[in-house]
């Protein structure tokens, strides 16, 4: 496997490597290079070797197509068979190696919809924009042309499988491996609502992970959930997002009355699992119609509220409507209407009985143990079989 992180967590990466080991493979995960952490580190998925080249994030850099071709060389040196390269830089490096030997196998797998992601445009500079723009589009071509290599492809929910079929022409759909997560057999209890002070008698809605919205979208969650009394909204996020909607507070003048509440992203997914499960709600925000890849996404967010028995709060997009048909534990609204999100939030109140109680049971059907199978039917289909 290959990562473009140094990974010291990358919970889906885990667990794909997880599930191929417990079935037999031997997995060699090959990370970014990180002088912080150890070159090699022993995990229980397999050994993790931290020496994908730094160079490979910035692909029109002089040291680029050196240090892609010294790696290939080295993967093919080492003998492998059959490389599963996450996102977009590293199925430049597995390319690099099947053009070398072209008995190699390459699943992609497509973490994000890379076309559907132009993240230069956030860029406040327009000589930022315009240079960010440049690499991008390079980056979506030649992923395209990439893409006639591999012998599978992977992404993670309905619609962009068949939007990547749709847009670049492939003969068959990619595989769905949705982001559901491992459930630990022990989740701490947390006290949360005592660390931050959190009176009894107001409802939590926790935005959990990275905060993607403009400050346009920020202010109207903010402003949505202090609209309706009895709420309190929590974000776990890293200090750069925290710092984010602060910013978009003060700058908009909007007065949380000690109903905005933060808290630090954890190390340990355990520890997450346990403040989600002290929390009443989760929220999911994301709309974004003119970026595919986060409106036709299914995110993290929405199955571990989900899996931890929690009504969800999320704009109407396909994804979240589909998981709404299916589970019924979601209130959802138009992410342009501040008053569907108020709406929106009472009705989440009003039903949150009914809607945990749906939580609950599609807790019951979401599991990363039967999601694994369409991994495992994957490579067994396209890899050499693991040992008897």
């Amino acid at each position: 496997m290959l990562v473009d992180n140094p990974m010291r967590s990358d919970l889906r990466v885990e667990r794909e490597a997880r599930s191929l080991h417990a079935h037999g493979w031997k997995v060699r995960l090959f990370a970014m290079e990180d002088p912080s952490l150890p070159e090699r580190e022993l995990r229980d998925h397999g050994m993790v070797e931290r020496s994908v080249p730094r160079a490979i994030i910035s692909p029109l850099s002089l040291k680029y197509v050196r240090a892609r071709t010294r790696f290939a060389r080295m993967l093919v040196a080492e003998g492998a068979r059959c490389i599963h390269a996450h996102d977009h830089y590293c199925l430049d490096l597995a390319v690099a190696a099947k053009r070398i030997d072209p008995s190699i196998t390459i699943i992609y797998d497509a973490h994000e919809y890379l076309a559907g992601w132009p993240v230069h445009m956030e860029s406040p500079r327009r000589i930022d924009r315009l240079k960010g723009g440049i690499v991008w589009w390079w980056c979506v071509q030649r992923e395209r042309m990439n893409l006639r290599h591999c012998a599978s492809i992977i992404t993670v929910s309905r619609s962009l499988c068949e939007e990547m079929q749709r847009r670049n022409g492939l003969p068959t759909r990619p595989v769905l491996l949705r982001n559901i997560p491992d459930i630990p057999a022990y989740i701490p209890r947390s006290n949360i609502r005592h660390d931050l002070q959190i009176p009894e008698h107001l409802q939590v809605l926790v935005h959990s992970g990275n905060v993607y919205h403009s400050d346009e979208r920020i202010a109207m969650l903010v402003r949505g959930c202090l609209s309706v009394d009895g709420t309190y909204l929590l974000f776990i996020c890293n200090t750069r997002n925290r710092s984010k909607v602060i910013s978009v507070i003060e700058r908009e003048n909007i007065m949380t009355a000690d109903r905005v509440g933060f808290v630090d992203f954890p190390e340990r997914h355990e520890v997450l699992l346990g403040m989600l499960r002290a929390c009443d709600a989760g929220v999911v925000h994301t709309w974004q119609p003119d970026w595919p890849s986060h409106w036709l996404s299914l995110p993290n967010r929405i199955m571990e509220y989900t899996l931890c028995g929690l009504p969800v709060l999320a704009t109407s997009q396909p994804e979240f409507i589909a998981f709404q048909q299916e589970f019924g534990n979601c209130a959802l609204y138009n992410g342009e209407r501040a008053e569907d999100l108020r709406a929106a939030i009472e009705q989440l109140l009003e039903q949150r009985t009914a809607l945990e109680v749906n939580a609950k049971h599609a807790a019951t059907r979401l599991s990363w143990r039967s999601e694994q199978k369409a991994l495992i039917d994957l490579y067994e289909m396209h890899c050499a079989g693991p040992p008897a």
